[in-house]
């Protein structure tokens, strides 16, 4: 499992924990026991919810090591770690003991590189690493506190709400007015965008209208369709923490971790640009691909020159997967030969996926 760096940028990790919903990711590949997957690493939290399926590989690929290094920490947790220890230890649940003093049991078994890049954050560690990361900072420290002081009963209301109409009620009746309708859609610019990615390495690239209003509509959307409840997302994002067992993402359900504890799936981590990467890939190599929001952070060429090399590397009746937020990277059409769109599934994930602001990109390989 260790990771093979061939990148040594080490700034203190972007994301810590999940943005995405997994339960797409996981219908969208529709991963089996003799996959081949390439995915994207970020938090670690998507590679994670794969390995609960025990594909027969996963190479989980990043540019920033410290995202790499999350992924062995977090890994070695969870095969390691009692399940309320673990919690306890990523920072779900107060700790009852130090979590660096857990963390020295942990880091034996982790490379070299990522036992120098934890001791140098040790006080990340001892905070609870899964609410460290600068993109949830930015919701833990401003967001959060703000929405709440602005609606914090409504928000309490909201998130004790147990079903979708009594949800809606309160959304639309409390929050919902005009102020808040002016906060999002003149708040939410390219200017916040830019803060809550917060990192320059990133080619943003804006393909929507007008970006609040874009927010606006999906944040209607969520409130009447999930209930924030059992959100890991909104429980984040509203409350700067996760509300209990039944709002946790995907890989941390306990029965999820008894699922990667069991799994045999052989890990290889790399920390290289996603593009170069591809290039150097044996041909037939990959069953499935799990990009993440990849057109978030690339520009349009680039993600062009990464998508052209999937159908070499991959198998036919391979699957793909990829994220827009507010890029709209389609398939290009020199490709369309080689990729068929699943556009039934795009349509019911992008309704249903609990994250919200995305709309999905499914494909099928063929030779």
């Amino acid at each position: 499992m260790p990771a093979n760096h061939t990148d040594q940028r080490e700034d203190w990790i972007l994301y810590s924990t999940c943005d995405e919903d997994a339960d797409s990711e996981l219908s969208a590949l529709g991963v089996s026991n003799d996959d081949d997957v390439l995915c994207i690493t970020g938090s670690a939290c998507r590679t994670l919810s794969l390995v609960s399926r025990n594909p027969s590989s996963i190479t989980s690929v990043d540019y920033a090591a410290g995202q790499n290094y999350l992924l062995e920490l977090k890994l070695v947790a969870i095969r390691t770690l009692e399940y309320g220890n673990l919690l306890e230890f990523l920072g779900v649940e107060p700790a009852r003991r130090k979590r660096r003093d857990t963390y020295s049991r942990l880091e034996t078994q982790l490379s070299e590189q990522a036992r120098r890049y934890f001791r140098r954050h040790i006080k990340e560690i001892d905070a609870g690493i899964l609410f460290r990361g600068r993109h949830e900072k930015f919701y833990i420290r401003f967001l959060a506190p703000f929405l709440r002081l602005l609606y914090g009963k409504a928000l309490d209301a909201i998130f004790s709400a147990r079903t979708i109409a009594e949800q809606k009620e309160i959304y639309f009746n409390r929050i919902r007015g005009p102020f808040f309708k002016i906060l999002v859609t003149k708040g939410f610019n390219k200017a916040l965008l830019t803060t809550v990615l917060n990192n320059p390495n990133y080619e943003v690239e804006v393909e929507i209208g007008n970006l609040g209003n874009y927010m606006l509509d999906t944040l209607d959307h969520t409130f009447s369709t999930h209930l924030a409840r059992s959100s890991d997302w909104l429980s984040l994002m509203l409350n700067g923490k996760y509300l209990g067992r039944d709002a946790l993402p995907h890989f941390l359900r306990e029965e999820t971790v008894g699922q990667i504890r069991r799994a045999t799936t052989n890990v290889e981590i790399v920390t290289q640009d996603i593009v170069e990467y591809v290039k150097t890939v044996a041909d037939l190599r990959f069953s499935k691909f799990s990009l993440s929001d990849i057109s978030s952070c690339i520009a349009k060429a680039r993600f062009t020159e990464l998508l052209s090399e999937i159908p070499r590397i991959g198998r036919d009746d391979g699957r793909l997967c990829y994220r827009n937020f507010v890029a709209r990277h389609k398939i290009p059409a020199h490709l369309h030969s080689r990729m068929r769109r699943d556009n039934e599934l795009c349509a019911q994930l992008n309704h249903d996926d609990r994250a919200f602001s995305y709309q999905f990109e499914i494909a099928t390989l063929r030779a």
